[in-house]
Formats: structure tokens, sequence, C-alpha cells
């Protein structure tokens, strides 16, 4: 019975620790008539897409990363480099600017000269 009640306890503490470590991460969503696309910057240099035809679900949650990616603790961008204006994200490594008719994806690497 005792591993039966530390099982939940043990389990809502991962979902609020996985919760909480992706706290800062900054996401959009874009959306045209028939699909969406979500971006999802995990720091400067980390971004992680999600596009689907259809409706796009809440923001609020992080995107489902597959088992065999080691790394999903990110802290977000740094603070005083992000910005989002309309249909660009920047960041101090990369900007981003989303088609929002075909919901396609331009990038610059921002660290080395905006190649």
């Amino acid at each position: 019975m005792h591993a039966a009640l530390c099982f939940p306890v043990l389990l809502a503490t991962i979902l609020l620790v996985a919760t909480g470590a992706l706290a800062n991460v900054e996401r959009a969503t874009f959306a045209n008539s028939s699909a969406y696309l979500i971006v999802e910057v995990l720091s400067d240099g980390v971004i992680h897409f999600e596009a689907s035809a259809g409706q796009a679900p809440a923001q609020d949650h992080p995107l489902y990363t597959s088992p065999m990616v080691a790394k999903t603790d990110y802290d977000g961008p740094s603070r005083a480099t992000f910005n989002r204006r309309d249909t660009t994200i920047e960041t101090a490594a990369v900007r981003l600017r989303v088609d929002p008719g075909n919901l396609c994806v331009a990038a610059w690497d921002r660290a080395n000269g905006d190649a």
C-alpha cells in the first residue's frame, strides 16, 4: 500500500518539475485557414517547431519531445535580447520570420552576421 501512495506523489512531482523547467520558454502560434505552426524558443539558439493541419493546440503546454531527445529542461531565451514583432521573432542568436500565408519560416544566424 505504501508503494501505491508514493507513485502518485512521485508522478506529480515529476510533472511539476518538468512544467516549471520550461516556464520561461517563449511560444508563438501562427495559423492560416487550414494549418498552424507553433514556434517554441527554448534558448537563444535552440528553436522547436510544430506544424500540422487543423487547429493549433493550447499554447500553454510544451510541445511534444521524442524520448530520444536527451535535454528538455531549457531556460528560455535571454530576456535582454528576446523580441517578437508580428511575424518576426529574434533572440541573440537567431532571427525568424514566418510567412503567415504558407507558414514557411526564414531564419538568419544573428551570431554570424545574419548568415
